[in-house]
């Protein structure tokens, strides 16, 4: 290769890297922008006796400006019988639910524990697990004893 077509290719090569460069350098900025703009996304856990407790913080969370993700509350009329925690199992679709929470464990960026009375059940348990192996940041409604 003559040596003037190898200085050309160093040059182009040295051209095209800083090019590359700084077009990541740009998409960090404008990535670091934008996360910077984006409200924090809460997922809130906990048993659904909480419900009313649940409702509460998920609005005093959205008035500071956090988006809220949190189980499905339904009104009292929906209930047949006098029980109305659990009704994913009543209902058959425990398995679908508690997968549906886990998405949205997924797309948090923490989570806040509805633990009234320092209660956490088995279901409560594994979400907080599954939410520390993904590396949330993991709140407690009340502190833990």
């Amino acid at each position: 290769m003559s040596r003037e077509l190898s200085k050309r290719l160093a040059e182009l090569h040295d051209t095209s890297l800083e090019y590359l460069r700084l077009e990541v350098n740009n998409l960090w900025l404008w990535y670091k922008d934008l996360e910077a703009r984006r409200p924090r996304i809460m997922c809130l856990l906990g048993s659904t006796r909480f419900t009313d407790q649940m409702l509460v913080k998920q609005w005093e969370l959205t008035k500071r400006g956090y988006i809220v993700l949190s189980w499905c509350a339904l009104p009292d009329w929906y209930y047949s019988g006098d029980e109305k925690a659990h009704i994913g199992d009543q209902e058959g679709v425990k398995a679908i639910v508690d997968e549906g929470h886990l998405r949205k464990i997924d797309l948090a960026d923490e989570v806040l524990v509805i633990n009234v009375g320092g209660y956490i059940g088995e279901s409560t348990r594994n979400e907080i697990r599954y939410a520390e192996s993904l590396g949330k940041t993991v709140n407690y409604l009340e502190v833990l004893k």
